[in-house]
């Protein structure tokens, strides 16, 4: 996707689905706004934690044997082989470490993906632990739209889940219609012609996992009043 028009052989297109193959993929992730739609959320006015460098030179050094290998590689050499787009080190509050590969740079935006799980799960127990967020109530306490849902009898615990997912099911008292259950993960391997980071080709697991969007429609409107739970 270099120059304007890129080569003829070289746009990566939403609509055949070229920007979810490697190696087209690092460049998407790092300019999906540019095949949806997207809005920008407020930070708010709550005041900035700088991060502040304390940069080693020691870490791309370090060596560790890969899970199911014999020999060891670098701390460096594992960024390479995993297609790592950006990565940062904090410690006590401080970027020990910082590298920023493929089309990224320290001010480009990154889909932010499943990272959002542990971002969400984080504080929701944050607002737990405060006493702000009930995790035993149902999530309609906090948001009307569920109700009459399969997440209508859902707790806000159930609903941190990755596993939980709605389905159409009998209940276990026979009646006929919509609950939630928790599944276990499902992945799909799919193969592509060239899917490695190099072009080459290489087997690819998808999570197929259907994921919760309702902690953080729940963790929202929580944030936003100091009612206590």
């Amino acid at each position: 996707m270099v120059g304007a028009p890129p080569p003829a052989d070289k746009p990566i297109l939403f609509a055949n689905g070229d920007h979810l193959r490697l190696p087209q993929l690092r460049w998407s992730v790092a300019n999906f706004r540019r095949f949806l739609p997207s809005t920008d959320v407020w930070r708010g006015d709550g005041p900035v934690a700088q991060l502040r460098l304390a940069l080693r030179d020691d870490i791309d050094g370090v060596t560790f044997r890969p899970r199911g290998r014999s020999d060891t590689m670098t701390w460096a050499q594992s960024l390479e082989a995993n297609c790592t787009d950006a990565i940062v080190v904090l410690h006590k509050g401080r970027i020990v470490y910082a590298r920023y590969l493929g089309v990224m740079t320290p001010r480009t935006q990154h889909m932010s993906m499943s990272v959002t799980k542990s971002l969400f799960g984080t504080l929701g127990a944050m607002l737990v632990a405060e006493r702000r967020l009930d995790e035993h109530a149902l999530v309609t306490k906090y948001i009307p739209e569920p109700a009459g849902s399969a997440w209508g009898d859902a707790t806000v615990r159930v609903a941190a889940r990755p596993r939980a997912v709605a389905a159409q099911a009998a209940t276990v008292q026979g009646r006929s219609g919509e609950r939630w259950v928790s599944r276990p993960r499902r992945t799909v391997s799919r193969t592509f012609v060239s899917s490695s980071c190099r072009g080459g080709p290489a087997r690819m697991s998808w999570d197929n996992t259907t994921k919760s969007a309702y902690l953080p429609a729940v963790i929202v409107p929580v944030r936003s009043s100091s009612k206590l739970a």
